[in-house]
Order: structure tokens, then C-alpha cells, then sequence
């Protein structure tokens, strides 16, 4: 039964190898997965404590398999003190390896309670230094332990006394025989005196037992002490080498360095003269006295002018009378705000509309420098834009164009027919009721032909009107429609305050509007509903 591994402690140490390789492949796996596995760890051997603690049963014991008493022992199937204890600090230390200096603390004490297990097994020494939870691990798990901690080290093999006892290995001729020395030298030394106690020659080997562990913690500290000498000696000769390389190439730099520095500057200007004469743009930099330091190809070809003749001289002397157009937007950019705006231009080739980016150039104090300009002519796309948006308005009229015909066609049917009826009546007051009636359609024509006049207006600038007055300009000309089709009409107005806007324009989208919704309702009897309120523009506050 003293080498029997139990299920609790075979999971344990299955969990500790899993964390372990966890935090050897975090390039891998995910960061937090070997926190995971050691946490379960700490859960696991913690409730086992706290089981011997109380004297009470958590449900531990059978976490794995039912295991008969006689086959591990009471309690079954429940790990030891010492196993849980150790376990508990194994599974700290791997959760500490990155982030906190007691990691290394952990571990070491968890390597000295499995070394002493292994020590009190294989001397027969019994409970080493007193403490009897030292004997409860059995062999095998004490020695799994111990590979645990040993693991625990060479995740980090940049750390000392690691990086030393490695570079020593790999590096000098005696360096393996001293790390195996280091390791073996107090198993070796104890062997013997146990071997002689077994025959009879000591009675005393707990104080041997210690001995050895006494060795091992000595040779820890020799180690520790020669890795740091190590350190400090190669940090010296490191400094001491660096500082007579700088002080013997220092004006070798310098030189090199500065030359380097004139050549990047000669290959940057030659760069930004490429590029910049490539692009069909316009491209400048202007400085804050609102001078031109540098400009491309293309503003050679606009203004007709060298460069020669362009760099150097201020925004008005280049641009002219235009130069006003900007000049407000290059203040804004030497303020260190960018600039996207529209502005016309006048060039060797003509009036312009041009697309302008101010981009602020800072320095590493926050103080504008400059500013670079890009300009890109958008004249074609402006006049076909003003032409995509002229066919509009032509399509806008012609459905209106119907839309007046058909409302006007019908009251004059009615006229010709009621003239009809007049002149076939010899009844007086039959004749004046169908000429009243006539009078009353000639009337609503007349209606019409106003409310035509009203909405072809064109202004030349903003009117103030209501959004009542617009909307019943356009339901006169669908009145007869409507009342045909039996489309009932309701109108909500929240608001009666009068807003500035091209009221020709709004009334064509409005019929536009209401046009489409009499076509969606055709064939149905339905509600038109008309509706207007106060609004807010968000970006000014203004209503």
C-alpha cells in the first residue's frame, strides 16, 4: 500500500503536468488555460485539507473511482496531509510564474517536502524533521512532485540560479559534471550511512536523514551565490566593454550618422518631388507667414508659371482675387484643425471649382509648422451634377404637367356639358342652375391655374412660408383625384411658424410625395395623412 498512487492524487498530478505544458506553450494555447488547470488544482488539494481540518467528508474521496478500503486505506481513495499540502504549493507556484516573486518560494518548499519524503523512504528514517504528513506521500508521488518542481524551473530558463546552471552545462568542460554533482552529492553521501545503519552500525538516522537535506539546502545556496557572481561579473565586464567601444567610435558615429542623415534628407525631398509631380492634384505646402515653400508639377501647368516662380511668394500673389476663398481655411489649419472644403479658383486655364484638404503639419511640441495643401478639380463632376439634378426637375414637371391636365380636363367636361344642358333646357331656373354649376367649375379651373402660377414661382432667394400654405398648394391640384378615388384627407399641423426655404423647389417634392402615395393607394379606398411639426438641428441648437 506505501506505493500505491490513489485516484485524488493520480488526477492531481495529471492536472500539475497539464498546467505545466500549459505555461510552456502559451504561444499557443490560450493565456488563461494554465491558470485554469493549476486552479482546479488548488481547489481539489485545498478541500482535501480542509476535509483532515474538520474531520469531515466533502464527496472527495470518490471523485474518480470507488476504491475498496483494503486496496488504499482509510480513508479510500482520499490523497495525504503531505500529498494535498504539496500539491496545494505546486499549483500557487504555476500560478504565480508570471506575476508575483513568491512563485519561486512556492515551489522551493514544495521540493523540499517531496525531497524529504523521498529521503525518509529510502533511509527508513520515518517523519523527517518531526513533522509525520512528510512520511504519508507515498514513493512515486513524492517523486512526481519532485519532477513537477524541477519542471517548475525550467519554464523559466532566463532566470536564475537556471540561466547559470544551464550556460555552465552547455558552455564549459565541467559544467554537466558540477550540475550532476550539485544534484546527486548529498544522495550519494546519504546512501552509504543509511546502508550502514541498516546492518546496525548507527542507531541514529533521523539525524543523518537531515544531514542530507542540510546538504542539498547548502548546495542551493553555493549555486545561488555563484550564479550571482556570474551575473554581476559578465554585467561588469559587459559595461566596461561597451563603454570603451563608445568611447572609441564615438566620432565614427557621429560622422556616420550625420552624413547618413544629409543623404535620407537629399533621398526624402527627392521622394516628395517624385510623387508629388506624379499626382494630377495640386499639392503644396505653405508655412504660417502663408508663403508657398513647395509646390508640384501640376500647379506649374495651372498657373503657368515655374515653380521657381511660385515658391516664395505669398497665398494672393499666386491665387489673386481667390485667394480669399482660402485664406480663412488655412488660418483654421495653422490653428491645427484640418480642412475639407469647396472653393472656386481662378487659373491660367480658367474659373475652377476645386476639392481642398488642409492637413496642419505639428511638431513634436504641438506647434503647426505649416500646412499641406492637396486640391483636386472637380469642375466636370459639379456641371454634371448640376445637369443629373436639371433632368430631375424636367421629370418632376411633366408628371405635374399630367397631374395639372387631368384636374383641369375634368371641370371643363363638366362646363361643355352643362352648357349643353342649358342651351337643350326652355326651364329659366334649370338654365340658371347649369350655369351656376358651369360658373363654379370655371372657378375651380381658375383655382387650379393659380395654384399652378403659385408652384412654378421660382424664387431667387429663401421666402418664409408655412408648411400649411406649401401642402395646400399641392392637395389642389389632386383635389379632383382624390375625391374620385374616395381618399379621405387629414391634415396635423403642430406648428404654424413660417421657415425660410425655396418654396418651388419643397412644393415639387412634396407633389412628388404625395403623387406616390395616391399611386400606392389606387384601387383602395384609404387615408392621405398630412403632417408637420417644430425641428430641432442638433449640431447648432438652432430650431
Amino acid at each position: 500500500g506505501s506505493v500505491t498512487t490513489k485516484p485524488n492524487t493520480a488526477l492531481m498530478l495529471l492536472l500539475l503536468a497539464l498546467a505545466v505544458l500549459a505555461q510552456q506553450r502559451k504561444e499557443t494555447l490560450p493565456r488563461w488555460a494554465g491558470n485554469l488547470i493549476a486552479i482546479l488544482v488548488v481547489a481539489l488539494t485545498a478541500a482535501t485539507l480542509l476535509e483532515y481540518a474538520t474531520a469531515r467528508d466533502l464527496g472527495l474521496d470518490q471523485l474518480i473511482a470507488h476504491v475498496p478500503p483494503e486496496a488504499a486505506g482509510d480513508p479510500v481513495g482520499r490523497m495525504s496531509q503531505g500529498t494535498a499540502a504539496c500539491g496545494l504549493l505546486s499549483a500557487l507556484a504555476l500560478l504565480c510564474v508570471e506575476t508575483s516573486p513568491f512563485g519561486t518560494l512556492f515551489a522551493s518548499l514544495a521540493g523540499l517536502l517531496s525531497m524529504s519524503a523521498l529521503v525518509g523512504y529510502l533511509f527508513d528514517a520515518g517523519p523527517l524533521l518531526g513533522v509525520r504528513l512528510l512520511r504519508s506521500m507515498a514513493p512515486r508521488t513524492a517523486g512526481s512532485l519532485f519532477l513537477v518542481q524541477i519542471a517548475y524551473f525550467l519554464l523559466r530558463p532566463q532566470r536564475e540560479p537556471i540561466r547559470s546552471l544551464l550556460h555552465s552545462a552547455r558552455h564549459h568542460r565541467f559544467g554537466a559534471w558540477f550540475v550532476l554533482g550539485t544534484c546527486l552529492l548529498p544522495l550519494l553521501l546519504g546512501l552509504p550511512i543509511a546502508t550502514l545503519y541498516r546492518h546496525g552500525w548507527f542507531a541514529a538516522p533521523f539525524a543523518f536523514a537531515v544531514l542530507v537535506v542540510l546538504l542539498v539546502g547548502a548546495q542551493a545556496v553555493l549555486v545561488s551565490r555563484n550564479s550571482r557572481s556570474l551575473v554581476l561579473a559578465e554585467a561588469k565586464r559587459t559595461r566596461v566593454e561597451a563603454e570603451r567601444l563608445l568611447l572609441a567610435e564615438k566620432n565614427q558615429q557621429q560622422y556616420v550618422t550625420l552624413v547618413a542623415s544629409q543623404k535620407r534628407a537629399a533621398e526624402s525631398e527627392a521622394h516628395f518631388r517624385l510623387i508629388a509631380n506624379a499626382l494630377p492634384a495640386l499639392v503644396s505646402y505653405i508655412d504660417r507667414d502663408l508663403r508657398y515653400v513647395r509646390v508640384n508639377r501640376t500647379y506649374e501647368e495651372w498657373f503657368g508659371r515655374p515653380a521657381s516662380a511660385i515658391e516664395g511668394q505669398l497665398l494672393e500673389d499666386v491665387l489673386g482675387p481667390s485667394g480669399a476663398n482660402v485664406r480663412r481655411h488655412l488660418e483654421s489649419s495653422l490653428r491645427g484643425e484640418p480642412q475639407q472644403f469647396e472653393a472656386q479658383v481662378r487659373t491660367a486655364q480658367g474659373e475652377r471649382t476645386l476639392s481642398i484638404s488642409h492637413i496642419p503639419d505639428i511638431d513634436d511640441h504641438g506647434e503647426v509648422r505649416g500646412v499641406i495643401v492637396q486640391a483636386n478639380d472637380i469642375t466636370a463632376r459639379k456641371q454634371a451634377e448640376a445637369a443629373l439634378r436639371q433632368t430631375e426637375k424636367l421629370a418632376a414637371v411633366g408628371k405635374l404637367a399630367s397631374s395639372i391636365a387631368h384636374e383641369i380636363n375634368n371641370p371643363l367636361e363638366a362646363v361643355t356639358n352643362l352648357l349643353y344642358l342649358a342651351n337643350s333646357s326652355d326651364n329659366l331656373t334649370e338654365i340658371r342652375f347649369h350655369l351656376e354649376t358651369a360658373e363654379q367649375e370655371l372657378a375651380r379651373v381658375s383655382a387650379i391655374a393659380n395654384q399652378t402660377l403659385r408652384f412654378h414661382r421660382q424664387a431667387s432667394a429663401p421666402v418664409k412660408v408655412t408648411a400649411h400654405d406649401l401642402l395646400e398648394t399641392v392637395m389642389a391640384i389632386y383635389q379632383g383625384r382624390l375625391h374620385a378615388m374616395g381618399i379621405r384627407i387629414e391634415q396635423k399641423h403642430a406648428t404654424s411658424k413660417p421657415v425660410p426655404c425655396m418654396d418651388g423647389e419643397i412644393r415639387q417634392v412634396l407633389n412628388n410625395l404625395v403623387g406616390n402615395a395616391i399611386d400606392a393607394m389606387q384601387g383602395s379606398r384609404g387615408r392621405l395623412l398630412l403632417r408637420s411639426h417644430g425641428a430641432t438641428d442638433w449640431r447648432t441648437g438652432r430650431r
